[in-house]
């Protein structure tokens, strides 16, 4: 929901130049929405529902930050080895790709 509360709201206010935005921009309108939707769940949980939910959000936060920073060195080595070489195959992008991955994972 947080993304396409951003999106609607981007292009309502924005030149169409500026209606895209990068990933990190929307993983915080992202996260920002969900902590509305956790709050409103977790004050109506019981005890043993609030602990499943709290469990989840720090597994959900780990992840979130872990794989945001996976795909921004995979994004920071990508353009240093475009600059470098110039075009880079699927592969070569794939496994560059694969390396960050596997560091998140």
């Amino acid at each position: 929901m947080g993304h396409a509360i951003h999106s609607y709201i981007s292009n309502q206010k924005q030149p169409a130049l500026y209606y895209g935005y990068g990933m990190f921009t929307a993983e915080v309108a992202s996260t920002y929405m969900e902590d509305f939707v956790y709050e409103r769940v977790m004050s109506q949980a019981d005890d043993k529902m609030k602990l499943s939910l709290m469990m989840q959000k720090l597994n959900d936060a780990i992840s979130t930050i872990f794989r945001q920073i996976a795909c921004y060195t995979f994004e920071q080595e990508l353009h240093t080895t475009f600059r470098q070489r110039g075009f880079l195959s699927m592969e070569t992008i794939g496994h560059i790709f694969q390396l960050h991955m596997e560091s998140y994972m």
